[in-house]
């Protein structure tokens, strides 16, 4: 009877019995308890992670201060109900907000806007007020005993129905992820709308600009400090004219200045003119490139565009006043984005054609300027590069522009300070061309630096050509050939300005004039005709579009000039879709100004302009149809047909296309008595002017097409008498 009663009551040494239904049921619950405790304490820690460094105050540390809500909890095991319902909230928090809101960010960083910023700035109120709550809670006295008592049950459950109150407050407002989806939604149809603007590739870092490069590290220093204080001082004017010859540097400082400007998330849009390429020189182009980048800059600017282009379609084509107001100054005005400096940046401004274009230009900024910032809290600051052309300089000095810029005279810096840059940067280039050809070390000679600097006048560009020049050697003798060639004095008592680079240019011209008649005899005539053709081309062409012009194999077309590389941007195969450039545009001075060079390589431009009038006429005349595309249906919208662009690359080739757009500009350029070329005029007019029509509507370039016909109206009016000709004036 004793042994079974001390069985019973599990009185005696232990054994090896199981533990009671009890004890297993505490030790269950105890390991769930720990587990919600533990998922709930990482599911906070994600949701405050998720929205560190977010620009709304609070945020973060009011989501980590509901951990204050666990530690209450972590003494209430009695009621494991609780902190489930508190687990589920925390859960929607972060799945319903946080992390949403980090995925947004993460794709579209400018994802925050005012009505979301609002939104945020309340959650996080909200949650802060809930903590202050459990803060109140937990300076109690015995905390534990209170909340494991039946005294008032409801204090938990309410703090859980206010936490998920807040929770579902803000998602009532709004889900983030269908803000999100809306937002793509929208952002898509503004990239449709945005990409209707016209633009040329004209921003900095453009591939038209393949060659282009910042300072040399270490050079230009006191104005590039100069230009950046500028742009950080409050006080300072919003414009800054850096001027100076040609040659000088000012493009690779304003390339520098943009491209730091474009790391700090400051640069608004940039600009850099080039003369021999028609889109790159067009005026009318300036304030849509400008819009578009814009508009990828802060979607608080993309939305104002956009909404310009969605009321007036074809403003892109509109004057330049009502563009400049309707696409920069007025969505500038309704500018809300963080960026607190936006910065502009135009470069070679003299090379805009006509001039009138870059005197308009700068009265827009003139007028507008002081406007905007009146509007706007934000710093706007715009960079002008140029040549001190008369038409520029006057606008700097006796306009209003006067009033609200500072300008800067490049070749105004001591002689020293730059011819120091000069010798830095060759012995840089020069020693990576010693790695490069294995010439043993040292090389060029301190001295041989020191000579060269001192021939370069001042002038980046002379360096710049010297390096290319020697670098075009194919060997290490070359090399030291082609070194002491670059130092050999110039002989021809030139005084001018630019003495020493158009001796540079002129010793590059018969090099490689010479090397190519030893490789390729009786080749001295492709080589210059050539050369002139993409001296005088007005936009520039691809190898194989340059030889369809010419009639000449593309690879033949290609070696002609292949020793020209220190001069031209030469793209390495003859079927590469890159174009053939300039490296500067001091090479189209030399080379078309009488008494600059050689007589041998003097190209006169109006007979040049005649020549490539010619070749495009003849070009038309062999390659313009009717229907080119085979649509079918002469009233058929471009817009209508689906594969358009497949059925214009099968057309035509580029030289046509070429031909099409720019014949009348070359035949405006000739001296006028030439008969051939006007009976070429009068047979296209005849038989080619409708043909030629519907090419330039296929293109999309009708509004070139009426600007075409008014420059061979006034042409023909003034040198045809052929019946045809004159009918079509």
């Amino acid at each position: 009877m004793q042994r079974k009663f001390k069985d019973k009551l599990h009185i005696g040494p232990p054994g090896r019995r199981s533990p009671s239904p009890y004890a297993r049921n505490a030790g269950e619950r105890s390991t769930r308890w720990d587990t919600l405790l533990n998922a709930t304490q990482t599911t906070l820690a994600i949701a405050k992670e998720s929205v560190a460094g977010l620009p709304v105050p609070g945020l973060e540390a009011a989501i980590g201060g509901l951990l204050k809500i666990l530690t209450l909890y972590q003494g209430m095991k009695a009621n494991e109900e609780a902190i489930m319902a508190f687990s589920s909230a925390i859960e929607r928090l972060n799945k319903n907000v946080a992390q949403p809101l980090k995925e947004s960010i993460d794709k579209q960083p400018d994802f925050i806007d005012d009505d979301i910023q609002k939104r945020l700035e309340l959650l996080a109120d909200d949650l802060a007020g809930l903590n202050i709550r459990a803060d109140s809670m937990l300076s109690r006295e015995k905390p534990k005993k209170f909340f494991s008592s039946q005294d008032d049950p409801g204090m938990i459950q309410e703090l859980n129905r206010e936490l998920d109150r807040i929770v579902m407050a803000f998602t009532g407002r709004g889900s983030i992820s269908a803000e999100m989806e809306a937002r793509a939604a929208r952002r898509f149809a503004q990239a449709l709308v945005i990409d209707r603007l016209p633009r040329a590739q004209a921003r900095h870092d453009s591939a038209s600009r393949v060659g282009a490069n910042p300072c040399f590290q270490g050079t230009r220093q006191s104005i590039l400090q100069d230009i950046s204080a500028w742009i950080d001082d409050v006080s300072a004017p919003p414009i800054f004219w850096l001027s100076g010859m040609a040659g000088i540097g000012k493009s690779t400082i304003a390339h520098t200045i943009a491209e730091q400007e474009d790391k700090k998330h400051r640069l608004g849009a940039s600009f850099f003119f080039s003369r021999d390429e028609a889109d790159r020189h067009n005026p009318h182009l300036v304030y849509p490139t400008i819009a578009f980048q814009l508009a990828g800059f802060d979607s608080s600017l993309r939305e104002p565009i956009t909404q310009a282009l969605e009321q007036d379609a074809d403003v892109g084509h509109a004057m330049m006043q009502k563009q400049f107001e309707q696409l920069i100054a007025g969505p500038l005005e309704k500018f809300k984005g963080k960026a607190e400096t936006i910065v502009f940046v135009l470069d070679a401004l003299d090379e805009c054609n006509p001039a009138s274009g870059a005197i308009e230009i700068l009265a827009r900024w003139a007028l507008g300027l002081p406007k905007i910032s009146n509007q706007v809290g934000v710093m706007l600051k715009v960079l002008i590069t140029s040549r001190p052309e008369l038409h520029i300089h006057d606008q700097f000095n006796y306009s209003s522009l006067r009033l609200i810029s500072q300008s800067f005279v490049l070749h105004d810096i001591e002689k020293s300070v730059v011819n120091a840059d000069i010798q830095l940067f060759l012995m840089g280039r020069l020693a990576d061309l010693a790695v490069l050809h294995r010439v043993a070390q040292p090389w060029p000679t301190v001295a041989e630096i020191n000579s060269l600097a001192s021939s370069s006048d001042n002038l980046f560009i002379f360096a710049s050509t010297t390096v290319n020049f020697i670098g075009g050697a194919r060997n290490g003798r070359s090399l030291q050939h082609r070194l002491d060639q670059s130092l050999r004095p110039d002989l021809s008592k030139r005084t001018s300005t630019f003495a020493q680079l158009d001796a540079l240019y002129l010793r590059v011209i018969e090099t490689a004039e010479n090397d190519l008649e030893e490789t390729l005899p009786n080749s001295t005539e492709t080589f210059r005709l050539v050369l002139e053709t993409i001296v005088l081309l007005l936009d520039p062409l691809p190898p194989a579009s340059l030889a369809g012009l010419l009639s000449l194999h593309p690879d033949d077309a290609l070696t002609s000039i292949q020793d020209l590389r220190s001069v031209l941007v030469i793209p390495i195969n003859s079927d590469s879709a890159e174009p053939i450039r300039f490296f500067h545009p001091s090479f189209y001075d030399f080379i078309t100004t009488p008494g600059r060079g050689s007589e041998r390589f003097f190209i006169q431009t109006t007979d040049g302009h005649a020549r490539l009038a010619n070749l495009c006429l003849k070009t038309m005349g062999t390659l313009l149809r009717r229907d080119p595309c085979a649509i079918g249906n002469p009233w058929s919208r471009n817009l209508d047909v689906a594969d358009l662009q497949a059925r214009l690359d099968r057309a035509g080739p580029n030289h046509l296309r070429y031909s099409c757009r720019f014949f009348c500009s070359h035949i405006s350029l000739c001296a006028p008595g030439d008969k051939s070329l006007e009976q070429l005029v009068d047979s296209f007019c005849e038989l080619h002017l409708l043909m030629w029509l519907e090419m330039m509507s296929l293109l999309g370039n009708i509004d070139d097409a009426i600007n075409s016909i008014q420059l061979l109206k006034t042409w023909c009016q003034k040198n045809c008498r052929n019946i045809h000709t004159v009918s079509f004036s």
